[in-house]
């Protein structure tokens, strides 16, 4: 099958899925697919990470963050145009940017399955084990059926919905996934393995591999520098944090996790408010589009490198947190150092 006659059973199917279609179906498939984008992957990184378990807010903030890098790098490189733009007829939403591979499966298939293993899946199930008894029958624990359907489901259903919309190839969407599942269980089977190693470096060369791997995503990603300049200061800053003391939000009473939120949100936008006028007033006295990439690049990286080093020490310092020794001895809480890395 030619690159031509796979768009053209592309659009096929896209056509046969919106003769369901209907205005209460179009929003529900909009909802779904508010559930893998940037602002609705922000929040719950940004609350796991400041306000209940670091750990696991660092491990998926640094999985979704590479992922989206990934993903329009290889849509730089690819540009394919959106069906929409082949055929008008399924057309239902606009959406910008390249088609191949689909930026909501990828980030939903590298989020969910990182979500349900180490957010789901570190919160103990009283009931059951997998593998024994469950309720006095020897059944698939309920537990693991939730953390399988969000894993998996979630995904192929945000998927489907991409292709409803008109905004997606069928096999952009599973090249999409495909590229996402490869990213989360790659992060579940060699985060820890890899981290152990690289903790052992000194922070030299800590810093220097990440400015690499930033290096070869920039050099395919043409003029979308946000997330791997994201992807920089979120690895940086927690370079930092592993050289200092470890962050540990799981302390602290509920009033002073809460609290932490605004903080952080409020020092996070002056810092990405200041850099944005920086940026437009660089754009006024020079119209070099180099010069706007570079500043773009350095606004996220500097937003990142806030969220996770930056904040943190806010909150230490106006009381609302402790760092990892001092949460051990005050309330049991535990996190390995270089799982965290």
């Amino acid at each position: 099958m030619n690159i031509e006659a796979l768009y053209d059973w592309g659009l096929e199917v896209i056509r046969w899925v919106q003769q369901f279609q209907s205005p209460f179906l179009t929003l529900i498939m909009q909802v779904i697919s508010f559930f893998s984008t940037p602002a609705f992957y922000f929040g719950v990184v940004l609350l796991l990470y400041w306000c209940l378990d670091s750990c696991a807010g660092f491990k998926l903030g640094v999985g979704i963050i590479f992922s989206g890098a990934l993903n329009t790098a290889i849509k730089e490189v690819l540009q394919v145009p959106r069906p929409f733009i082949r055929d008008s007829s399924v057309f239902v939403v606009e959406e910008s940017g390249f088609s191949t591979p689909s930026g909501h499966s990828q980030g939903a298939a590298t989020f969910y399955p990182l979500f349900a293993k180490f957010v789901l899946g570190a919160r103990k199930c009283r009931h059951c084990k997998f593998g024994k008894k469950c309720g006095g029958r020897r059944k698939l624990p309920l537990c693991v059926l939730v953390r399988l359907c969000v894993a998996a489901g979630f995904p192929l259903l945000i998927g489907v919905s991409r292709i409803y919309l008109g905004v997606h190839y069928p096999s952009d969407v599973l090249l999409g996934l495909s590229l996402g599942f490869l990213t989360s269980v790659g992060m579940i089977l060699f985060w820890k393995p890899v981290v152990k190693i690289i903790s052992t470096w000194r922070v030299s060369l800590q810093v220097l591999l990440v400015a690499v791997v930033v290096f070869l995503l920039n050099h395919f990603s043409g003029s979308h520098t946000s997330l791997n300049g994201a992807l920089l200061g979120f690895l940086v800053g927690r370079i930092f944090w592993n050289k200092k003391a470890l962050f540990w939000s799981a302390t602290g009473t509920p009033v002073q996790r809460l609290l932490r939120l605004p903080l952080g949100l409020v020092a996070t936008g002056v810092v990405f408010g200041a850099l944005e006028l920086v940026k437009n007033l660089a754009g006024q006295l020079a119209s070099s589009l180099e010069l706007q990439l570079l500043l773009k690049f350095i606004q996220f990286a500097s937003t990142g490198f806030v969220v996770v080093y930056l904040c943190p020490l806010l909150f230490i310092r106006f009381g609302l947190a402790m760092v990892q020794s001092e949460g051990k001895k005050n309330d049991g809480a535990s996190c390995s150092t270089g799982d965290c890395q």
